[in-house]
């Protein structure tokens, strides 16, 4: 093979390599993105700082504290007992739900409001809101979490 078939060959490569590649790229990011979350016309309600001891399956809990911003912003901490004492920060968008059905654990499904952090992402998290001051976890599908341990944080008093 010659030194320009050579050339011709590989130049030939990389454009197909370049057109796939941004075939691949344009059709994911102009792809339709479905978001679970529905607005309510009072999110900012939901703003606050939740506490609770939720269950951890290698440790003995984590504390958590959630500010939920009205902004549309959150940060939540855990701390993980018996494993560390310093607290997982993790900060983000948030979003509110209104009239979606939740899945109990006794099979039934109602209509619940609650709120979803991340809720575009593959790590979302959600919690259904018991009353104005209490939110449950949810599993990411919506449903609640059959388990018998705590699920609840609770909404402090403002200081």
């Amino acid at each position: 093979m010659s030194t320009l078939q050579k050339f011709i060959s590989a130049v030939i490569i990389i454009l197909v390599l370049t057109v796939g590649y941004l075939f691949v790229h344009k059709n994911k990011a102009t792809a339709p993105t479905e978001s679970k979350v529905t607005p309510l016309t009072n999110p900012a309600s939901f703003a606050g700082v939740y506490k609770g001891k939720l269950p951890c399956a290698d440790c003995e809990g984590i504390d958590m504290t959630l500010t939920i911003n009205p902004d549309g912003t959150y940060e939540s901490q855990m701390t993980y007992l018996g494993k560390s004492t310093k607290p997982f920060v993790e900060k983000g968008k948030w979003g509110s739900w209104d009239n979606r059905d939740v899945k109990k654990t006794d099979g039934q499904t109602v209509k619940g409001t609650g709120v979803a952090l991340n809720p575009d992402t593959d790590t979302v998290s959600v919690y259904l809101r018991i009353n104005e001051n209490e939110l449950k976890q949810l599993d990411k599908d919506y449903n609640e979490i059959d388990s018998p341990f705590n699920q609840t944080l609770t909404k402090k008093a403002a200081q």
